[in-house]
């Protein structure tokens, strides 16, 4: 999450325009910093306001692969955990393949690590007990081809 965003003007270039230098910086202390040209009279606040959801949806995003790339958890700061978990339902269900399959290994290696439970990852993926039992046998039957795949070995 932005927590603050300033600009700074910048000397009047030829062409008439200014450079303007944007600083934003978010809740774990990273600074985002943006710089463009233009026109003395543009309105900078605005545009900088503009600027802070892009941030935001950026970060999110990144954490959100930096996650599925990790073995570990990190409590996250970019993002609420229903955010997360709405980023990884829609993620699992537009995968295909093998992307699928390593999801599948990912979301139940977690939950075996003590990281989310049964009942997170089911409220994600909006299904009651009775439903869930089905995708569950169908994650464990692909996690468990994956982990095939990632051992096998040619001759």
């Amino acid at each position: 999450m932005i927590v603050s965003s300033v600009f700074r003007l910048g000397v009047k270039q030829r062409d008439g325009r200014v450079r303007v230098h944007e600083l934003h910086e978010d809740s774990a202390g990273g600074a985002h910093g943006f710089d463009y040209k233009a026109l003395p009279s543009a309105d900078h606040q605005a545009v900088m306001l503009a600027r802070v959801p892009r941030i935001e949806a950026a970060l999110a995003e990144a954490e959100f692969l930096e996650a599925l790339d990790s073995d570990g958890w990190k409590p996250l700061v970019h993002q609420t955990p229903a955010q997360f978990a709405a980023r990884l339902r829609a993620r699992y269900k537009d995968s295909s393949q093998i992307e699928c399959a390593k999801l599948a290994k990912w979301i139940l290696d977690h939950i075996d690590a003590g990281y989310f439970t049964d009942a997170q990852v089911r409220n994600a993926f909006g299904l009651n007990v009775t439903k869930w039992n089905a995708p569950k046998a169908k994650m464990s039957d692909l996690r468990a081809k994956y982990e095939s795949l990632l051992s096998a070995r040619g001759e």
